[in-house]
């Protein structure tokens, strides 16, 4: 019996005067440590105490170690707090600010703070108590991580990152500068200034704008297309082919080497409505071949326009006799499909044939903007008494011919391909 108590008592002085070391952990992006206290953290007469903390941090950072110890029996305590970290768990141990002796209740709270940042992955915290008697325990203890604000800079050495997790962002100046640790996004509210090359893998959306400098080229390869607001203006990689959707402004002189194609034609100020027909002008009313006209028989003849013009009518020679018959003037396109048309309405239906050896004016039932480029211009007759102009010459290098129809009834023509002498009248547009 006598050997069973003296056992108890030996196991008993064992748990009284061994202090149970600790083991925490500090997550990744997270700041603080706070260590819940219990009897097993007891310090008695040269004993200590060790508490290791676990802090896989991204940063460089400021630690702070705060703690209190309460004093159980009185005595004459005196306890050395010591506060150390390292980077590699093969590394030795670093002192982290300055050693507390813990002697009374007065010292609480005991601060320990770091004086340099380190990224320190491994803290320690020990608590050794000195020979003389004391018994006392560790009430509180908290450890605070705070990221480092450089004032000079932070100067990486080669083969060193900045790193931070998705919840780690960066930030400077409020917002001039912000890069999202969940996205990567950047937001640059100032200028960005690159010397060197830049290669981005993804879509850059300049939403100020790209401004080159002297001597700097926009350069993309044979599968880089440039396109601003989807079809409004591009350029082809592959051909280098540009389509402007909008207007396309030029103030100074234009070069072309290659061919120039005007498909909605060519717009200059201050333009003439007044345009020969390919034959060509006349400065005697007794010019060209007289014509009888043909009922409801179309005389055409080609015109060039040569740049985009509202027109008003046409204008044709009247031969040796007027009056008595009506004259409708059409103007045809390219493919012969009638574009403009005198009045076709009323009692007269179209204009009376005017006063012989004179142009007369036969405008169209509304203007027309006609685009530059190749058109036919005809002239229709309700009877055979009347009589107009036409070119004579055989051989010309323009186009004319005849299309028999219904006077008042609109209809397309067939252009030919060779001149037809004493059927082109002669006209202009206005």
């Amino acid at each position: 019996m006598k050997k069973l108590i003296i056992f108890i008592a030996l196991l008993a002085m064992t748990i009284t005067v061994m202090a149970q070391d600790r083991l925490g952990s500090i997550g990744i992006g997270y700041t603080q440590y706070v260590m819940s206290c219990s009897v097993a953290d007891s310090i008695i007469t040269s004993d200590s105490l060790v508490v290791q903390i676990i802090n896989p941090q991204r940063f460089l950072q400021y630690q702070t170690l705060t703690t209190e110890l309460t004093d159980v029996d009185g005595g004459s305590p005196s306890v050395v707090i010591t506060f150390r970290g390292k980077v590699n768990a093969s590394d030795d141990w670093h002192v982290i600010g300055t050693a507390v002796t813990w002697t009374s209740v007065s010292n609480n709270p005991s601060t320990i703070s770091a004086t340099t940042p380190y990224n320190y992955n491994y803290l320690r915290i020990s608590y050794v108590a000195s020979a003389a008697a004391q018994h006392l325990y560790v009430s509180t203890l908290e450890l605070k991580n705070a990221n480092t604000y450089v004032s000079g800079g932070i100067t990486l050495t080669a083969g060193n990152d900045l790193i931070g997790s998705s919840t780690s962002d960066i930030t400077i100046n409020t917002n001039k500068f912000t890069v999202a640790g969940a996205t990567g996004n950047t937001v640059i509210a100032g200028t960005l200034g690159i010397t060197g090359a830049t290669t981005a893998t993804g879509l850059i959306t300049a939403n100020g704008g790209v401004t080159l400098g002297a001597g700097d080229d926009l350069i993309g390869s044979s599968t880089s297309d440039i396109t601003i607001n989807t079809t409004a203006f591009t350029v082809a990689g592959a051909t280098g082919n540009t389509s402007v959707g909008g207007t396309l402004g030029i103030t100074g002189a234009t070069t072309a080497t290659g061919a120039v194609a005007l498909n909605g034609g060519y717009t200059t100020p201050n333009v003439s409505p007044v345009i020969w027909a390919k034959g060509g002008s006349t400065v005697l009313a007794t010019s060209g071949t007289d014509v009888a006209a043909a009922n409801g028989t179309r005389f055409w003849v080609e015109v060039d326009i040569p740049y985009n013009v509202t027109l008003t009518g046409l204008a044709y020679l009247v031969g040796s006799v007027g009056g008595t018959d009506s004259v409708i003037v059409e103007l045809h396109n390219s493919a012969g499909a009638v574009v403009a048309s005198s009045v076709t309405t009323g009692a007269t239906h179209g204009a009376i044939v005017g006063t012989a050896a004179q142009f007369q004016s036969c405008p169209f039932s509304s203007t027309y903007a006609a685009v530059a480029g190749k058109y036919y211009a005809s002239i229709q007759f309700n009877g055979t008494t009347a009589k107009f102009r036409a070119y004579p010459i055989p051989g010309s290098k323009f186009i004319t011919g005849t299309a028999a129809g219904t006077y008042d009834t609109a209809a397309s023509i067939t252009p030919g391909t060779t001149f037809t002498a004493d059927k082109g009248p002669i006209l202009m547009t206005y």
